[in-house]
């Protein structure tokens, strides 16, 4: 038997669930080709049912009714076109609509729906839309139901295309439902309260908001009012970099001064000084010379701060004269110091720490006469030059000597934390630090311990700082360093070379760089590394 006109009960589910098929074909807006529903399926059939009422509708005027199939067939051929109706035929499926095709009749693809199956249709109907008390019918687009039923969250109204008011219950239960106004708010994430916190932007501006803003300088100004004479006064940045930022007690710079440099480190950065000092000179910048040759690296630490000198004074007691004082220190390498003397403050007293000629004894030398400082224990030295270059462009390379004089290969490890410790000090939020590494000494024997060492701390230093460290070693051993020094290298040089130890014409001697090296890492890796970074 042909099929049934009206579409089946899968089908008006696939159609309850797009509102805007149904507004198209009520519309006469539905054509041809394909419409599917929100559910992916295809609704093109609702043209065809159209089509087949149309023409049930056309027929129905001149529509002949017999009791029985064979009442009819006894009436003769009929003119093609005329439609029949078999009512009450011993055999139900005889019963429904006949078309002539002007010789005998043919069942029509078009048949009444019967009772039944409307009831059947209307149950099924009314029990997946659920209409509840609650929900007038002209209220809703479209709603999907459970298993049983009943209406869900998912659905719209046909106001304003909105959730239902089933749906607001279910989300409202759900999440909660806040009376706070976020009316030109863009972004806000809010507490369990409900209320706005400071990461809220307005949507005018794409900015913090108005309440955020006075929130902060409320906090700002609390702290100013705690800033006392004491506090040093940073310079002035290049780019207005005097912005200041609030961190373990002290105010410090965001931005780094471009108009200083320091360079920090043992004998190799106290060889850069000229170089380096001329560079920065060209970017209107001047260098604090911090390199000291001889220095260990807790030594070279202690000046720049990161890792500050512990003194112990004999009876726990800072004198009240000027006169030297040898202290007891926390310096981890002390086999033989080679401290350079600075300048700091000890419990409040300023004075200059020294190194006596034999190498071992340190000595603090009160600046000014005053009260004795009774102490509790060892005490930390602050420096001044250290504290102030915070703020300072940093070259840093330290820790040489420690490698080299190594007992064993904890002391590379030893190094890339103190280097880590260091640039962590470094005061700037927008730090501008640049690692230079070491080279293995002239003479240095392959494969020994300072010459692992320094392979293992290049190599560290280098995963972690990738383009703020430059491996000076790497170049010194390079086919390029002979273009750019203009030296034409010895077959002694070439041999070194390919050792990985710094060739002789590059030599001072065994460990120091000469002029022409000095020079070259200068020119040729310093100041394409400042300018690439775009800081000069």
């Amino acid at each position: 038997m042909a099929e049934k006109c009206l579409p089946t009960t899968q089908r008006m589910q696939g159609f309850s669930g797009d509102g805007d098929v149904f507004k198209r074909f009520i519309n006469d807006g539905i054509d041809g080709g394909p419409n599917p529903n929100r559910e992916g399926v295809d609704v093109e059939n609702l043209l065809k049912w159209r089509e087949r009422v149309m023409e049930l509708a056309r027929l129905a005027a001149d529509m002949q009714s017999y009791l029985t199939r064979a009442d009819m067939s006894a009436a003769g051929p009929q003119p093609k076109g005329v439609v029949a109706q078999v009512t009450n035929d011993p055999e139900a499926s005889n019963n429904g609509y006949w078309v002539s095709d002007g010789s005998q009749w043919v069942w029509s693809e078009v048949q009444p729906v019967t009772v039944g199956e409307l009831d059947s249709l209307s149950q099924a109907v009314d029990q997946k839309f659920n209409k509840q008390e609650s929900m007038e019918a002209a209220e809703v687009l479209f709603v999907v139901t459970d298993n049983e039923g009943r209406a869900t969250w998912i659905g719209a109204n046909s106001k304003d295309g909105g959730p239902t008011e089933v749906a607001m219950r279910h989300i409202n239960k759900a999440v909660g439902r806040l009376d706070v106004d976020y009316s030109g708010v863009f972004f806000s994430i809010v507490d369990d309260q409900g209320r706005m916190t400071d990461l809220t932007v307005d949507d005018s501006t794409g900015q913090l908001s108005q309440f955020v803003v006075e929130r902060l300088a409320k906090r700002i100004k609390a702290i100013d009012t705690q800033v006392s004479a004491g506090h040093e006064i940073f310079p002035t940045a290049l780019g207005g970099a005097k912005d200041m930022h609030y961190r373990a007690g002290e105010f410090l710079p965001m931005n780094a001064d471009l108009s200083r440099w320091a360079l920090w480190g043992s004998s190799t950065a106290q060889g850069f000084h000229a170089s380096v000092a001329a560079l920065a000179a060209t970017y209107g910048a001047t260098l604090y010379e911090g390199g000291k040759a001889a220095e260990r690296l807790d030594e070279t630490c202690a000046r720049i701060g990161s890792r500050k000198a512990v003194l112990g004074f004999p009876g726990n007691v800072i004198p009240a004269d000027t006169e030297s004082v040898a202290v007891s220190i926390n310096f981890r390498d002390r086999s033989q110091l080679g401290l350079k003397a600075f300048v700091g403050y000890v419990a409040g007293v300023r004075g200059m720490l020294t190194l006596d000629s034999d190498r071992r004894t340190v000595r603090f030398t009160r600046e000014a006469e005053g009260e004795p400082i009774i102490l509790n224990g060892p005490a930390p030295m602050t420096p001044i030059d250290g504290t102030s270059e915070r703020a300072s462009v940093c070259l840093l390379n330290i820790g040489k000597n420690t490698l080299t004089s190594a007992s064993g290969l904890d002391a590379a490890q030893w190094v890339i934390e103190e280097n880590a410790r260091a640039i962590e000090y470094l005061s700037p939020t927008a730090k501008r630090v640049l690692v230079i590494g070491h080279f293995q000494n002239t003479q240095t024997p392959l494969g020994g311990t300072a010459y692992q060492c320094v392979d293992i701390v290049n190599k560290g230093l280098k995963e972690k700082y990738g383009s703020y460290f430059i491996d000076v070693s790497e170049y010194l051993c390079s086919e390029r360093v002979w273009v750019d020094t203009g030296i034409t290298p010895t077959q002694e040089d070439l041999d070194k070379q390919s050792q990985g130890l710094k060739p002789p014409s590059l030599s001072q001697d065994s460990a120091h760089m000469n002029a022409a090296a000095y020079d070259a890492v200068t020119n040729f890796l310093i100041k394409p590394f400042f300018e690439s970074m775009g800081w000069y």
